[in-house]
């Protein structure tokens, strides 16, 4: 149950999947994204969609934490180690003023077989 790679493969191909990524876990509104995700997973699935995906750079251990505490039993969490992925499409910032070093930016999109079909960013995606 500890840290695991898992390549995009592994998320994605022959998937359609929804991802969306926070800065950080147990900060205001990242507390307030993950119920809300979560409440529309079973939406999401009636539409087709195989998985849910939360990410974000905090370490597995805290994220389970942060899922516990949020109730988002219905979300699969999954840590973006070292902003790997949202590093390489220029999706970060730097934190290290609040102590938090490098984090993803808040974003979410739909992705079918690894293509993404849909992309979202909020308006301040690095807000906390």
């Amino acid at each position: 149950d500890g840290p695991a790679k898992v390549s995009t493969d592994d998320l994605f191909k022959n998937k359609k999947v929804v991802l969306f990524a926070f800065p950080a876990a147990f900060t205001g509104t990242c507390a307030n994204q993950l119920p809300s995700f979560n409440a529309k997973v079973d939406d999401f699935k009636k539409k087709g969609v195989d998985a849910v995906y939360g990410m974000s750079v905090d370490n597995v251990f805290a994220l389970k934490a942060f899922q516990k505490e949020t109730g988002a039993d219905k979300l699969q969490l999954i840590q973006d180690f070292n902003s790997e992925l949202s590093g390489s499409v220029g999706k970060t910032f730097d934190g290290s003023g609040k102590g938090l070093g490098v984090r993803t930016t808040r974003y979410s999109l739909y992705a079918e077989n690894g293509e993404i079909k849909q992309y979202f960013e909020e308006e301040n995606p690095g807000t906390m």
